[in-house]
Formats: C-alpha cells, sequence, structure tokens
C-alpha cells in the first residue's frame, strides 16, 4: 500500500490516518489487509471511490480516488449500492482497473 502521501493524526481520542492515492489497489488491499467500508459517490460532476476503516481508536480513510462514470456505474452494480462493508481478508479482484468484485 503506497503511504507516502499519508498523514496521521494524534489527538485524544485516538488516530486518523489519511492516505491520499490515485491507486485503486491501495484500496484493494486495505480490504484484505484490514476489512472496513469501500464507498462509490458523485461530488458535483466527478465520480469518486474512497476506502474507510473504523477501529477505535484507530480510523483510516483513503481519500476520493477519481474514477469515471462507466466506473462508478460498474462499481454500483457489482456491491449492489454505493457503499459495501468488507471483513479483513476478503479478497477484491480488480476487474481491467476500471472496478472491483469479490473472488
Amino acid at each position: 500500500m503506497n503511504t507516502q502521501k499519508a498523514k496521521v493524526i494524534d489527538v485524544m481520542d485516538g488516530i486518523f490516518i489519511d492516505i491520499f492515492t490515485d491507486d485503486l489497489k491501495d484500496i484493494q488491499e486495505a480490504v484484505y489487509r484490514y476489512g472496513g467500508n469501500v464507498i462509490v459517490y458523485e461530488l458535483g460532476s466527478e465520480f469518486r471511490i474512497s476506502y474507510t476503516l473504523n477501529a477505535n481508536p484507530f480510523s483510516m480513510m483513503i481519500y476520493g480516488i477519481h474514477i469515471n462514470k462507466g466506473q462508478y456505474d460498474c462499481q454500483v452494480r457489482a456491491f449492489g449500492g454505493q457503499v459495501k462493508d468488507f471483513k479483513k481478508g476478503t479478497k477484491l479482484v480488480l476487474i481491467d482497473n476500471l472496478y472491483f468484485v469479490e473472488s
């Protein structure tokens, strides 16, 4: 996982790790290693995919990777919605470097 652009925030209530990347494989690896949620959404006229993990007192987020409308549509169909929760060890397959399906 590329953590070169990670920001770690240590606060009284926990540790927050924000990762900025444009590589979908970072989300794939995070889901496998930690579980968590993958979210696809529209922001203005752009489409994005993000990852979140909340495991008190630790929280991690991979910020909105830009995707296109076709990727967004394929991902929503594959997940059956815009948000999907995964358990640690879940293997996601990246189809044509465009969208994820569970293996």
